[in-house]
């Protein structure tokens, strides 16, 4: 570090890019309930850093979103056998740097007929 009567320079700070941009949101979601369980199936999304999915269950579809995937999961579809018939669903993609899409389309549960 040298002083001179225009300026000192004393450089330490660490500059570190970090990705801020979300992967898309999946599409066509839907919840078809069948047997107690209702299976929530989406479009694959495609993104160079994409790490998995994450599903959410609401019980209207302005209301507070419930996480059903601890981690994302790379499957295409989840298996939820706690829902009700009116429950709704939200899934999202996330990338390897975490940052999570806009939710998707909300999907209204649909009772499957024998």
């Amino acid at each position: 570090q040298t002083a001179s009567p225009f300026f000192v320079y004393h450089c330490t700070d660490t500059l570190t890019f970090r990705d801020l941009s979300k992967p898309p949101a999946p599409r066509r979601v839907t919840a078809v309930r069948a047997a107690g369980a209702t299976t929530v199936k989406w479009e694959r999304v495609v993104s160079l850093d994409f790490r998995g999915y994450v599903v959410y269950r609401a019980e209207r579809t302005d209301g507070p979103r419930t996480r059903l995937t601890a981690t994302p999961i790379a499957a295409l579809e989840f298996v939820d056998r706690a829902g009700t018939p009116t429950s709704r669903y939200i899934v999202r993609a996330v990338d390897a740097n975490g940052n999570e899409s806009d939710e998707s389309p909300v999907a209204v549960t649909v009772e499957r007929r024998p």
